[in-house]
């Protein structure tokens, strides 16, 4: 058996030993140097009492000096040394009511919890094992020192740090040790609820988080919290994978990823969690349960919601417990993710070609409407990156608001607007509307084409009816487009040079029928004009075969 340890910590066991004094390293850093991995924590033991460990050295911290610990400061570095004790009754069945040092190092082992932590070694005498633990390591065994329901009955931990140790080490619980588990699994109460999580933490980080279940099976569950212990039945926790990248908030998202946000939330809350770790398993398990698009915009969309590298850590998560065909479409899906990475689209707001300092200097737009408009924006990005342009979505603002003007002037809501840097607002009663033409055409349902200008916005529509009786085109379109257009059409050019720009014009059709005649009509009058767009939509109010839409300002 070969063990390298540290120097500081050989030189401490040194002095300790030129001063007639025990030393050993014991517990966890014996048990994984043997198993040859690299400790965490090099704990000391020694037969020196607290002071005299103290006098020994030029720096120190009196960690636990009620329990015998003291830390040894070397270089910045804190080694605990504790000296040899022996524990009194677990009145609370957490904390030993008083404990009692002691000059016998086997007295000191036989207190200890599991075998394989029960070890200690020093250059000089070598490895004291009186339990047996090198035994149980090489078998793979957790097993109590001594009397396993002594042990458990004086720290209810300790069944958990049980189970934990098997999944971090891949051993299996000894039967006897197991059955103390089940027996004395309600002392599990006494317990704090962040002792509890640190444990259950430890267990679903190792690389068999799948070892959770023993908490159920063994009737730990409803001890650890009520939230908690309904989650399942035992035999029917849900499978879990060492293949789950192992981040704390992962593993739980992964254990939870059934049992929604809400659910999830009131488990962690109740396991004292930090807010960090429950708001990323809240997003993990909300949008688990949810299809993903595999379109583009719809993954923006979601990496916009949830933040790209938790959109990431869920498709990790689909991909483990998904099906084939749930492989093979997260497969694709992660090759778009990437992509739209790779290609640096914009997902959030922060990385938008504006903010809301550019919308407060349109002059129209403040407060609550600031935070809207924005996100107005972000979402036509999302759809389409080529859009985040500072010049695009500027225009595209002052067209959507120059619409929304003109529609409020006409209703009863209340527009403001900046004049040499002082807000004026305006009742519908203050604004100048002056209705230009209001039509109808034969057997229309509703207004055939009108307009109306306010506050130098003029604001111009048409609508073409179906026939309300069967929902057919009605006869003699091309006549109705042509009356339409002019109308519109009239208006703008009636207002001359009045009006110095016209923001859009747009021919809305219904999902229905062949409109290439009135497309010709409608690219007649508006072919000259900025904005011109033609889309078909399904959306249109009842009965109406097709709109016109035409903008301008002063």
């Amino acid at each position: 058996m070969k063990i390298e340890i540290p120097a500081p910590v050989l030189g401490i066991l040194k002095r300790l030993r030129e001063n007639g004094y025990e030393g050993y390293i014991v517990g966890g850093c014996v048990r994984d140097m043997l198993l040859g991995r690299e400790p965490e924590d090099w704990d000391i033991t020694t037969s020196a009492l607290p002071a005299q460990v103290k006098a020994l050295f030029r720096r120190t911290i009196d960690t636990g000096i009620q329990h015998g610990t003291v830390t040894v400061m070397i270089d910045h570095a804190g080694y605990e040394v504790t000296t040899y004790r022996v524990d009194g009754n677990y009145s609370d069945g957490r904390h030993p009511d008083q404990v009692t040092f002691t000059p016998s190092l086997i007295q000191d082992l036989k207190r200890r919890d599991f075998t394989i932590n029960a070890m200690a070694y020093s250059p000089a005498d070598g490895l004291v094992d009186e339990f047996k633990g090198q035994e149980d390591l090489k078998k793979g065994v957790i097993r109590c020192v001594g009397d396993p329901m002594e042990r458990f009955s004086e720290d209810a931990l300790r069944m958990l740090r049980a189970i934990r140790f098997s999944a971090q080490l891949g051993f299996q619980v000894e039967e006897r040790t197991l059955e103390a588990v089940r027996a004395l699994a309600p002392n599990l109460a006494k317990v704090s609820r962040e002792r509890i999580q640190v444990e259950l933490t430890k267990l679903l980080m190792s690389r068999r988080p799948e070892q959770i279940r023993l908490v159920y099976d063994t009737g730990l569950a409803p001890f650890v919290g009520r939230e908690f212990g309904s989650l399942f039945l035992p035999g029917e926790m849900p499978v879990l994978s060492k293949q789950v990248p192992a981040r704390k908030a992962l593993r739980w998202a992964a254990f939870l990823r059934e049992s929604g946000p809400d659910r999830a939330e009131q488990v962690l809350k109740g396991l004292k969690l930090d807010n960090d770790t429950i708001s990323q398993v809240k997003i993990l398990t909300k949008w688990f349960l949810q299809p993903l698009s595999e379109e583009k915009p719809g993954i923006r969309r979601a990496m916009n919601a949830m933040g790209t590298e938790r959109y990431l850590d869920l498709l990790d998560l689909k991909e483990i417990f998904g099906g084939e065909e749930v492989r093979q479409s997260v497969s694709r899906i992660r090759r778009m993710a990437e992509e739209i990475v790779k290609d640096g689209d914009c997902l959030s707001l922060k990385e938008l070609a504006v903010s809301g300092r550019d919308i407060l200097r349109i002059g129209n737009i403040s407060g609550p409407q600031v935070g809207k408009a924005l996100n107005e924006l972000l979402a036509l990005v999302l759809e389409e990156p080529k859009r985040n342009s500072r010049e695009y979505l500027l225009k595209h603002l002052n067209e959507s608001f120059i619409m929304e003007t003109a529609q409020n002037g006409a209703g009863h809501c209340k527009l403001e607007e900046k004049t040499s840097g002082v807000r004026k607002s305006h009742d519908k009663e203050d604004m100048k509307m002056n209705v230009i033409s209001t039509e109808k055409a034969p057997g229309a349902i509703g207004p055939y084409s009108q307009a109306y200008e306010v506050n130098g916005v003029i604001y111009t529509s048409g609508q073409i009816p179906v026939n309300p009786a069967d929902g057919s085109v009605p006869e003699g379109i091309a006549a109705q487009a042509e009356q339409s257009c002019k109308n519109v059409g009239a208006i703008l050019e009636a207002a001359g040079s009045s009006f110095d720009k016209v923001f859009k014009t747009t021919c809305f059709l219904a999902d229905m029928g062949d409109f290439g005649t009135f497309n010709e009509v409608y690219a007649k009058y508006f072919a000259s004009k900025p904005a011109r767009s033609c889309v078909a939509v399904k959306d249109l109010p009842k009965g109406v075969l097709c709109e016109i839409e035409a903008i301008a300002v002063k």
